[in-house]
């Protein structure tokens, strides 16, 4: 029931996510606000990070079964205001509030695993966690499909509540209480709210964002460079901080700050999955529907290889954190050929190439996360933990926002944003994958630097 629990409240929040991208077309027809589209993931995004980074602090203060409770109750709220919203300004809102309430979650869900569960235990739990992402990405498709195809998309946003409710009472009757830490002033400082840490955080993910939807090259620079100056200013105030953000020597030289960016490259990168779907279309020719049900293979290759792949030995998972990189840059590799291809790729064994290389993306992530982040929770000192926790999510969410980010800038500026010819959007293609491929070599030298590092702290 623990872990029923724990994945239940992640599952809630990934599947209410692709529940939203898959009802959202039927939104703006009915209460308008085409031109605020994007802004719906934006600000959940933006939100999630914010709830992501203060869950582990509001936890050592109330207690971690109380901040779920918490984040669950704010989630219930939000969504009746987003089922309710007469307009898109209100569903906005409602989004925002959404995002922040699964942020706490998802945080949540890695506290309480360190807190609940057995060392030994600790990659399983972790792949257990991961792979309840994979199995959203068929599910709130379906739930929002069902709901949008005879008209109703509210019910999408009410048929959350029920879900609600039993996780709560999961919560409340099967959660254990962990034991409240001793109070000092210590502990004290590091639970202080880094508010100006957390503005710096979000207007970097801003600042980007708004790049990639520029057309003008100086503009795009400027912006990114703002962008950078925040996160620069963020780390520089962050590393002395008696409340940082991430444990105390992630910034340096040290297995943590390894660990840090391979987990920061795989999150990035894994964010190629929303423009998959456009390159099938434009570049092969295929249906919306059929695109993004062929994407969903790297989700269950994710799904598949963190389930079944996190319950090996601490020997193979050392060896899946050195391989899942590997693997993804060399299918992302693939991709960059493969997308020049207009024929061949349709059908028969060449669709199934494809659909494989998919399916090899997904594995690579599985397979290095649950062990990169078991890694992580034994190499942190206790005093440490719910940092190391809580930032997990705070992490992944940021770099997944960057690498949408990125992915738009990337295919903003190869297509002039309005040139959609074949040609042009192939050559996006190619560009998007490439240069994630070469970001997937930092990620295997940090992986290395992690192994080698944890045998040192060893």
């Amino acid at each position: 029931m623990q872990s029923l629990a724990l994945v239940g409240c992640v599952a809630l929040e990934a599947t209410n996510v692709f529940l939203v991208t898959t009802i959202m077309p039927s939104v703006v027809k009915d209460i308008g606000g085409f031109s605020y589209y994007s802004m719906n993931t934006t600000m959940f995004v933006i939100a999630s990070i914010l709830g992501a980074a203060i869950a582990g602090r509001m936890s050592e203060r109330i207690g971690s079964k109380r901040i779920f409770l918490l984040g669950l109750g704010i989630f219930a709220s939000a969504t009746v205001l987003a089922a309710l919203a007469p307009t898109m300004y209100i569903l906005i809102l409602a989004r925002t509030i959404e995002g922040f309430a699964g942020g706490i979650l998802l945080s949540m869900a890695y506290v309480l695993i360190r807190q609940v569960f057995e060392e030994r235990l600790w990659p399983r739990a972790v792949g257990l966690v991961s792979a309840m992402w994979g199995i959203a990405t068929f599910s709130g498709p379906a739930i929002g499909g069902i709901f949008t195809e005879y008209g109703h998309w509210r019910w999408a946003f009410w048929s959350m509540l029920p879900i609600t409710l039993l996780l709560a009472l999961l919560v409340i009757f099967w959660l254990p209480t962990p034991k409240p830490q001793e109070r000092t002033a210590a502990t004290d400082a590091q639970n202080v709210l880094p508010i100006a840490r957390l503005a710096l955080l979000t207007g970097s993910v801003l600042m980007v964002s708004a790049a990639s939807v520029l057309h003008v090259v100086w503009q795009q620079a400027v912006l990114i460079g703002v962008g950078m100056v925040f996160l620069w200013q963020l780390v520089r105030i962050d590393r002395h901080a008696p409340n940082p953000i991430l444990p105390t020597g992630s910034y340096d030289r040290t297995a943590e700050r390894a660990i840090y960016i391979t987990m920061s490259i795989l999150a990035l990168a894994s964010t190629i999955e929303i423009f998959t779907p456009y390159f099938l279309q434009i570049i092969q020719g295929h249906s919306p529907i059929y695109a993004g049900y062929l994407t969903t293979a790297m989700s269950a290759g994710w799904s598949f290889s963190a389930l079944f792949g996190a319950g090996v030995s601490k020997q193979w998972g050392r060896r899946a954190i050195q391989f899942g990189p590997v693997l993804m840059c060399l299918a992302l590799g693939t991709f960059a050929w493969v997308s020049q291809l207009q024929t061949g790729v349709q059908s028969g064994w060449g669709l199934a190439g494809f659909v494989l290389n998919l399916i090899l993306i997904g594995m690579g992530i599985g397979l290095a996360w649950p062990h990169l982040l078991s890694t992580l929770f034994r190499v942190v000192p206790d005093s440490q933990g719910a940092i190391a926790s809580s930032s997990v999510s705070t992490v992944q969410q940021y770099a997944m926002a960057i690498g949408s980010a990125l992915a738009g800038l990337i295919v903003n500026t190869s297509t002039h944003g309005h040139n959609q010819s074949v040609e042009t959007v192939s050559r996006a293609a190619f560009w998007t994958y490439v240069i994630f491929a070469v970001l997937l070599v930092f990620a295997i030298y940090s992986a290395h630097q992690t192994l080698s590092r944890t045998r040192e702290a060893a």
